[in-house]
């Protein structure tokens, strides 16, 4: 899974001795424009992007039988999309810090004059960017069904806006699990594993491990992590505080922690 470096120059502003929110801005664009341009130019990602949209749409028109059900709504799609984001966001952030730290160019990135938030935002937009794509690039199906039934469109917007932020956690996830590692393979066991922890731990087989001598308040804490109950509950139309919360929640955390190893990295 290995992928070639981070090839594409990074054309910091000269004037960096007033250190301003317009300084820092355009060294952030500078910095997320170099990570844009190496995801977009690197064979792989387009691999990726392809058999992602090739195997999501035939496990929902022919497992999930999204026409064969007779019914207009995008369920189908929706919750397959837990399981290939899951596979699909390691596979784009495995190379964000792991390729970085194998040639080298950790070093110089991270002596460059902006801080590690500039450095860990630009990185996460950039992976962000590229699965944003591969969720919108499923609209298709939406205008299908919409052609053949009259679907609660309402619903879909919101199981939309669920699973790019489901992709935004798995995507910080996965950061972190690059930043451990030169491997690019490593990371993206590890951010595989990461994603399906997240997600599994309201399921009732994960659930079981627990029951019988942990209290309850546990079970329910538990229950309330998963990322799979939320995207779920999301798919259902409930685009509420508590389940878009917990994305972020998770999306902040995964941050936060990637700076300070930036950080622990830069004070070497």
């Amino acid at each position: 899974m290995e992928s070639s470096t981070h090839n594409s120059s990074i054309k910091l502003p000269s004037s960096l001795s007033r250190v301003g929110f317009r300084s820092r801005l355009r060294v952030f664009i500078a910095l997320y424009q170099r990570e844009l341009v190496a995801y977009l130019m690197a064979p792989l990602s387009s691999v990726f992007l392809v058999v992602f949209l090739g195997t999501i749409g035939a496990f929902t028109v022919y497992i999930g039988l999204l026409f064969e059900r007779e019914i207009a709504d995008l369920l189908p799609l929706f919750q397959f999309m837990p399981w290939f984001l899951m596979l699909f966001c390691p596979a784009i952030t495995m190379r964000s810090w792991a390729e970085e730290q194998k040639s080298g160019t950790i070093e110089f990135l991270l002596t460059l004059p902006a801080s590690p938030t500039q450095i860990v935002l630009a990185k996460f937009f950039g992976c962000c960017k590229l699965t944003g794509i591969a969720v919108c690039a499923t609209f298709p199906m939406w205008i299908a069904v919409s052609i053949l039934g009259n679907p609660d469109h309402g619903v879909i917007l919101a199981s939309y806006v669920g699973a790019i932020l489901l992709a935004g956690a798995y995507v910080g996830i996965g950061g972190i699990a690059s930043m451990l590692t030169r491997s690019q393979t490593t990371a993206f066991v590890l951010g595989v594993f990461g994603n399906f922890v997240m997600t599994m731990t309201g399921s009732m087989i994960f659930l079981s491990l627990f029951q019988g001598w942990a209290p309850n308040a546990l079970l329910v804490a538990l229950s309330d992590v998963s990322l799979l109950y939320h995207m779920n509950e999301i798919s259902k139309g409930v685009l509420g505080l508590r389940n878009v919360s917990m994305f972020l929640l998770v999306i902040t955390i995964s941050l936060i922690i990637q700076v300070w190893l930036a950080a622990r990295r830069l004070m070497r």
